[in-house]
């Protein structure tokens, strides 16, 4: 009885195993904008979905002209900022707190 209780689950969890890529979105099917959107969001999305995006992001800016890698992209120096990267002064102020003696082994 455990046996056969223990190979339902087994089936069971490949079964949602294998089909949880189809619930993940098709990116092939999204505007370029849309695209463009997304980037940055996927914190918290499967390593499978990031490669799926990272992939149609990547064929896409291959076809883009300099302009269009302009736009989406921004324009090299300072275009992270404009995802919010990049700004602020950060939170550390340097100063550790070891108190160690440096003696070590002699």
């Amino acid at each position: 009885m455990k046996k056969k209780m223990a190979t339902s689950l087994l089936a069971v969890l490949a079964v949602f195993t294998m089909s949880s890529s189809a619930f993940s979105a098709d990116y092939t099917t999204m505007s370029t904008e849309e695209l463009s959107n997304v980037r940055g969001t996927l914190y918290n999305a499967t390593e499978a979905e990031r490669n799926t995006f990272r992939n149609e992001w990547q064929k896409r800016i291959n076809q883009m002209t300099p302009e269009e890698r302009t736009q989406y992209m921004g324009s090299g120096k300072g275009a992270w900022k404009s995802k919010g990267y990049g700004s602020g002064k950060g939170q550390g102020s340097g100063s550790g707190k070891g108190g160690g003696q440096g003696q070590g082994k002699k």
